[in-house]
């Protein structure tokens, strides 16, 4: 029997867990910027940040994305604006219990 790994679409969370991830990315590659276009960049980081993190998972694979999403918006120790790193993390426990009791 051969297994072949299917290449699934990206759920919602992992679509836009990368998106805020990439948004991050912008602003600290092409600083300096105007303070608006930073603004801009910055606002839109933090509500798709606040959608992922509302979002339910689905399995393993959503829950590493928002994990994953946290960590990259706060890897140059800036804090995380849209509900704070702790609040952020709790989610992200949360989302692991259900997982954990859904999926197992």
């Amino acid at each position: 029997m051969l297994h072949v790994k299917v290449n699934k679409m990206p759920t919602e969370i992992q679509r836009l867990a990368e998106l805020a991830a990439r948004i991050e990315e912008l602003r600290t590659e092409f600083e300096p910027m105007p303070d608006a276009a930073m603004d801009l960049l910055f606002q839109a980081k933090e509500v798709v940040a606040a959608h992922v993190l509302a979002l339910e998972p689905t399995g393993m694979a959503d829950f590493s994305a928002k994990l994953h999403m946290v960590a990259a918006l706060n890897a140059d120790d800036d804090s995380y604006d849209a509900t704070g790193l702790p609040s952020a993390l709790q989610r992200c426990m949360d989302d692991l219990r259900h997982v954990a009791t859904t999926q197992f």
